[in-house]
């Protein structure tokens, strides 16, 4: 069970059971007790990934960022191990880097790193980095390049209807291309 789905499965327990003082103290002590529990999962297959493999700088400080939002606010970071991902996203057979930002979670805050948009994902290859806020994305190998084809919402392309945007990195240049979006009919 995902850690966003222990923190669902708790609001529904805390909407059911919410009549006393007591009963949300013992639903609470059950949420952080699961909580505590995936965190734990979570946190050693994270450090087997990153273990195996040198994680890159914009990794490494987009997480601490998202970490230190949340202390700041007085809550503990939680990070989801499927958040950080080994894919090939330049068709040259060796793994870059995404991490995928829905699945941070902080204590104190209902849903702090994404918003109506998406949630942003990180990806890497070698040095060169590039953000996209989406709900979804997919690598498609259909031509001799890979791009990443990631669902935004009508604000991604300037109209009320969701669509997709293409992310194509260039290996000759070193820089990422961002294909206009095109509403989705």
């Amino acid at each position: 069970m995902g850690l966003r789905q222990v923190a669902a499965a708790g609001m529904v327990l805390f909407a059911e059971h919410a009549s006393g003082a007591e009963n949300q103290g013992q639903l609470t002590l059950a949420l952080t007790e699961a909580l505590q529990q995936q965190s734990e999962q979570s946190l050693t297959r994270f450090r087997h990934l990153v273990d195996e493999h040198a994680v890159p700088d914009d990794i490494s400080n987009e997480i601490a960022a998202a970490a230190s939002f949340c202390h700041d606010a007085g809550g503990d970071f939680f990070l989801e191990a499927e958040s950080l991902q080994r894919v090939d996203l330049d068709g040259d057979g060796t793994p870059d880097w995404a991490l995928n930002s829905s699945g941070f979670a902080c204590s104190t805050m209902a849903s702090p790193y994404c918003g109506t948009a998406g949630c942003p994902t990180l990806f890497v290859v070698g040095d060169d980095a590039v953000t996209l806020v989406n709900f979804g994305w997919n690598i498609s190998a259909q031509t001799e390049r890979r791009f990443v084809l990631a669902e935004q919402d009508g604000d991604g392309c300037n109209t009320a209807a969701p669509c997709f945007a293409m992310v194509i990195y260039d290996a000759a240049s070193g820089a990422w291309d961002i294909v206009e979006p095109d509403a989705v009919d």
